[in-house]
């Protein structure tokens, strides 16, 4: 056989081979990257434009369909965009119409050049723009298209000396060249492709992570305030059911007493007047103090509260406590004992901190057993002067610890039956002593029992002396639901 016909297959099969890999892989690569398939058929259309020669005008017509499809696709693959469909119309004309009327009208030889000079400008434009995208594989693939170039110069002079099996071997290792490398070429680049979407789906799920927590923290929040709103629901009701007894109950006995007094016959009159006059003043003075808590609470709310500071004894503010409670103390024959270890001074308003220890005093035997024991003292430890109310009665566990200071909050009414009030004298305690620079707290004695301690600065105590921002401390303190 011809070894002429033997190279020339081999061309034809190697571009047929190339062809047919670079479009399996267009198709295995989800059709993402059209210039797998204008790669495809620059090959097929050399494949026909070589295995054509010598029989008119189908190789000139396959080199015009092949010129286009390379430009176009290699300038998909350089700018990453479709080139318009009409611009391989375009060039197909202006390759296909002159070599067809130069073939016709003029001489076959001349349609032959001008074909051969279309093709071998395609491949080193092709050449060029490979070159200009940088990379040792582009580089590879510039070069086998500039040696395709070469080439197709040559074909006329080879042809000229019937040595055509010279273009077909070297056009058959240059076809292997740059298939490979274009092979390549769409390989790295669906590469690239499949790493970008695997960054993009890594970045949906970050994304959908960080939505995920927000979700978590926007849930705890809503259980949060779904909590709080619970909880203010909750005191507000315990207000009103305290409010409607507590205000009900002196209100009833002044009404009761008053009318009483008002329909009895002028000769018992004198000798109920002093009892009944007695129960009205016990009534009214206990709306008194209940009224005075909740103005007091709003005085604070509003940061009304004025501090005038100076050098106080608390041994001296509870031993004038005791003798205030003492009756209260000796209704439930309550032991209320006030050790008085010397002067313990501290740097307070002596009307606010004579009122919170009021409410911590009170407090105690409000919850202490008939019976029981209540011990008051005072002493400086480190750089604060400390008062301490201990008691031995029902207690109060860790869980509800936290509780004691809110508004309207009430520990054991079901333990004690004497238990009365709104439940506002811890607030009120502790706004009043953060607001002098100090600070409050309530914690269990042993098994039974509370201990109950202000802190407050020493005389000279820098932490004490800003006066001015008494109002605003105190204010801070109930708005953090104390």
């Amino acid at each position: 056989m011809d070894p002429y016909v033997i190279i020339k297959g081999l061309h034809v099969a190697v571009l047929v081979v190339i062809g047919s890999a670079l479009y399996a892989f267009w198709c295995r690569s989800d059709r993402k990257n059209p210039f797998l398939v204008y790669w495809s058929v620059y090959e097929f259309a050399l494949a026909v434009t070589i295995a054509s020669i010598g029989h008119p005008p189908f190789p000139t017509l396959a080199a015009a369909a092949a010129t286009p499809v390379l430009l176009l696709g290699t300038l998909h693959y350089r700018n990453k965009r479709p080139p318009p469909r009409i611009a391989w119309v375009l060039l197909f004309l202006a390759i296909a119409v002159p070599a067809l009327l130069l073939s016709y009208l003029v001489a076959p030889r001349y349609s032959t050049l001008y074909v051969t000079a279309a093709v071998g400008i395609a491949n080193l434009a092709a050449a060029l723009l490979f070159l200009r995208q940088g990379g040792w594989l582009n580089h590879f693939i510039a070069a086998a298209f500039a040696g395709r170039t070469l080439n197709a110069f040559l074909y006329p002079i080879w042809a000229q000396q019937e040595m055509l099996y010279v273009v077909f071997a070297a056009g058959l290792v240059l076809a292997t060249m740059a298939g490979v490398g274009l092979l390549m070429a769409g390989f790295f680049r669906a590469y690239d492709d499949l790493k970008k979407h695997e960054q993009e789906l890594v970045g949906a799920y970050n994304q959908s992570e960080e939505l995920m927590l927000r979700l978590e923290r926007r849930n705890e929040e809503y259980l949060s305030a779904r909590q709080n709103a619970e909880a203010a629901n909750a005191a507000k009701t315990q207000f009103l059911a305290n409010m409607s007894h507590e205000l009900r109950t002196p209100l009833n006995a002044i009404l009761g007493f008053s009318e009483v007094l008002a329909v009895l016959p002028k000769e018992q009159v004198l000798n109920k007047v002093t009892d009944y006059a007695k129960n009205i003043h016990d009534a009214a003075n206990g709306l008194q103090i209940i009224i005075n808590d909740i103005l007091n609470l709003s005085r604070v709310e509003a940061g009304a509260l004025e501090l005038n500071k100076e050098a106080c004894d608390l041994n001296a503010l509870l031993t004038e406590i005791r003798r205030l409670l003492q009756p209260l103390a000796d209704q439930k024959d309550i032991v209320l004992d006030c050790r008085d270890d010397g002067p313990c001074a501290a740097l307070c308003d002596p009307r606010l901190t004579r009122q919170a220890l009021i409410n911590g005093v009170s407090n105690a035997i409000k919850y202490t057993q008939r019976g029981g024991t209540v011990i008051c003292s005072a002493k400086v430890e480190g750089n604060l002067a400390v008062a301490t109310v201990e008691d031995n009665g029902v207690g109060i566990d860790e869980a509800r610890l936290a509780k004691v200071f809110e508004p309207f909050w009430q520990e054991g009414n079901s333990f004690v039956a004497e238990n009365t009030g709104v439940g506002l004298g811890l607030t009120i305690a502790k706004s009043y002593v953060e607001a002098q620079g100090g600070r409050i707290e309530l914690k269990r004695a042993g098994e039974r029992g509370t201990i109950f301690r202000i802190f407050l600065p020493l005389p000279g105590d820098d932490a004490g002396q800003n006066d001015g921002a008494a109002p605003l401390a105190a204010s801070r303190a109930v708005s953090q639901g104390y």
